[in-house]
């Protein structure tokens, strides 16, 4: 996304003055001059590794409730194809780079964003450490900066990789092998201290929907296993959509068609896209019934038997008819968009 379509996003809140890196939060009131300093400094913010957009802030700011609930409230505003591109870049004296990690971790998790420090040999990589490439891909080499992860972006991250331990070399759809992968989806958030998912939270992107695919069908054919698991931003729900062959697209939905068809073929599943920003959840036909599964979610809420009378209105409520709907059938791995 070019950095003038993201200023016009945020800056309903006037705050916020576009950088080549992306841009930069004026912290103070409106009615007070930008830090030009600080600007001039952001300014010189080089550009995050592999097209992420870098909102740039001063520690000053982030001591300031107010100005923090502000961020917050304008970054829940954004749809999450526009979030999910963003990183948080710190400015203030060179402390950046000296903090503790535990203190420099703290405003990634303040803000929901991914926080970027320099390069620095001293730092252990951990599932909320990562050191990345100028394509914004986890590396061991020749590192271009140094990611600290809110700690609900790296329990996304951990559950997509123990999906895809789980299904290597373990081929064809698995119905207990998807079990298996929700109960340690809750194991890794209550790790790393995150709680089950909640309205209102953030979704990480389709990360979670793209891990119980895995699980539930095993790899997509002729996926790169490298670099599904090396991404650090999560996936959009159109690029999961177009892992197992659909156009990524929204189109019309005949729900009843879909239900009978989802019916007919034990074990086969529909990825549901709600229309606009909405979340991606599997709908999978198992022992005769339809379940939603959402692996952000502990427990029994992981996987809901869906009622499928029409007073209910949970059929009408998951296939509105501008949902994008990607079938895969057991049989093979190919989708059927529709």
């Amino acid at each position: 996304m070019p950095n003038s379509d993201l200023f016009m996003l945020l800056c309903n809140e006037g705050r916020f003055v576009p950088i080549p890196a992306g841009v930069f939060l004026h912290g103070g009131p409106m009615s007070e001059p930008v830090d030009l300093a600080a600007l001039s400094s952001a300014l010189l913010v080089p550009r995050s590794p592999g097209g992420a957009r870098t909102l740039v802030v001063t520690e000053s700011a982030l001591r300031s409730p107010d100005v923090v609930a502000t961020v917050r409230r304008t970054l829940g505003r954004l749809p999450s194809s526009v979030r999910d591109r963003l990183v948080l870049t710190v400015l203030d004296g060179g402390s950046d780079d000296r903090a503790e990690p535990g203190e420099w971790l703290r405003a990634a998790e303040l803000l929901g964003l991914p926080r970027t420090r320099a390069v620095d040999t001293s730092v252990a990589s951990s599932a909320r450490v990562v050191t990345v490439d100028a394509e914004g891909r986890e590396t061991g080499e020749r590192p271009a900066s140094v990611w600290g992860l809110p700690r609900g972006l790296a329990a996304a991250r951990e559950t997509l990789r123990a999906a895809v331990g789980l299904a290597s070399g373990d081929e064809g759809p698995s119905w207990d092998r998807l079990l298996t992968l929700l109960s340690r989806a809750s194991e890794i958030r209550d790790e790393l201290l995150v709680r089950s998912w909640m309205p209102g939270d953030p979704s990480w992107g389709a990360a979670y929907p793209l891990a119980a695919g895995v699980a539930l069908l095993g790899l997509p054919a002729g996926m790169d296993v490298a670099a599904l698991t090396g991404g650090v931003l999560p996936a959009s729900a159109a690029q999961v959509l177009r892992m197992w062959g659909g156009p990524g697209a929204g189109e019309r939905v005949d729900a009843d068609a879909l239900v009978a068809a989802l019916l007919k073929v034990p074990g086969s599943a529909a990825l549901v896209v709600a229309s606009g920003e909405g979340a991606a959840r599997w709908l999978v036909s198992h022992d005769g019934e339809l379940r939603v599964v959402d692996a952000r979610v502990d427990g029994e809420g992981a996987v809901r038997t869906v009622d499928l009378r029409p007073e209910a209105g949970q059929v009408a409520e998951l296939l509105s008819r501008d949902a994008t709907v990607q079938v895969v059938d057991p049989a093979n791995d190919t989708g059927v968009g529709r």
